[in-house]
């Protein structure tokens, strides 16, 4: 984790150019009680008594939904998204996600603090989460893309709960970088510039991860658009974040031939009633080659970028041992 000065010297560091201002996992549908249920099974089966010694990847069962973890060896943390009820959802009152799942998850993962959360776009399914996360852990910056037009519950919560604790908010534009330590940093992909004006998925962040020679690439909910609007050619990556739960509309064959990745995870609910992750999707994925993870098939999925070799354990293997 870091302290007061690290965070101010982080915030310099950060070129953002903005404003201040198994079983199979399935998103529970009866209230708090049975979110409390899932996190329950989720912390008890996340084998993870110390900090990584090399960078890793959570990412966390939370249904229909994205939340992803990432730790470096020297302490630092970002969260990028939060999970929350599907968009389908008609439940009222709070999103339950955020206090029942990713904060115990996070707190037995070990994070204390977070130098940054990142919000890739404004859908419930990926800040319905978050406004909990800030109100329970300390965090340093709230990163989070240029919005136009409508906006969810779970954004404007967040936005309230940065508020109330003195998050400083910066907008995301292309090119910007969070250094966290040595050689490893996030560059922000997209979106393009203009990029909230995009509707919807279009307009999510992307983000490259970097430490040395490995890489990861998280793409939101970027579909086929907003790929075309990505600085081309892509590199070659470690690891895909496979975009909007596996969707027909991303992933495309032209991207896989840029980006090869080695191991590929998808965030995604049981059941969901989007036909995620779709089949030519995860044929495209074999055909380039990737190793694919699913959420719904394997709970959480940590992926470990070490240096000799990348590793990958999950929620249900560490329930078996």
């Amino acid at each position: 984790m870091i302290d007061e000065h690290k965070r101010l010297a982080l915030g310099r560091r950060l070129s953002l150019g903005a404003s201040p201002e198994p079983r199979r996992s399935r998103l529970p549908r009866g209230g708090v009680a049975a979110f409390a249920a899932l996190a329950l099974a989720l912390v008890a089966s996340l084998a993870a008594p110390r900090w990584p010694r090399e960078s890793t990847l959570t990412f966390l069962d939370v249904g229909q939904g994205d939340c992803i973890l990432l730790r470096t060896a020297s302490g630092h943390a970002v969260l990028l998204d939060g999970g929350g009820r599907s968009e389908a959802s008609r439940a009222a009152g709070p999103d339950p996600i955020g206090e029942a799942v990713v904060v115990p998850a996070l707190r037995t993962l070990g994070v204390r603090r977070l130098d940054a959360v990142v919000l890739t776009h404004p859908h419930q399914d990926h800040a319905g989460g978050l406004a909990a996360v800030l109100r329970r852990l300390p965090a340093g910056l709230l990163l989070e893309p240029e919005t136009a037009g409508e906006t969810c519950a779970g954004f404007r919560e967040l936005v309230a709960a940065a508020r109330e604790r003195g998050v400083p908010r910066r907008v995301i534009h292309r090119g910007a970088k969070l250094n966290l330590d040595g050689s490893a940093r996030l560059e922000f992909l997209g979106p393009a510039p203009g990029g909230g004006e995009a509707e919807g998925n279009n307009g999510s962040v992307v983000a490259l991860y970097r430490e040395g020679p490995r890489s990861a690439l998280l793409m939101g909910d970027c579909e086929a658009e907003g790929e075309r609007t990505l600085p081309h050619p892509l590199p070659h990556v470690d690891l895909l974040k496979v975009a909007h739960h596996g969707s027909r509309a991303g992933t495309t064959a032209e991207l896989l031939s840029e980006v090869h990745p080695q191991v590929a995870v998808i965030s995604c609910g049981a059941g969901n009633p989007f036909g995620h992750p779709d089949l030519g999707t995860l044929r495209r994925l074999r055909e380039a080659g990737s190793t694919v993870y699913r959420t719904d098939l394997s709970g959480a999925v940590t992926v470990t970028l070490g240096k000799e070799r990348i590793t990958v354990s999950t929620q249900r293997e560490a329930a078996r041992g």
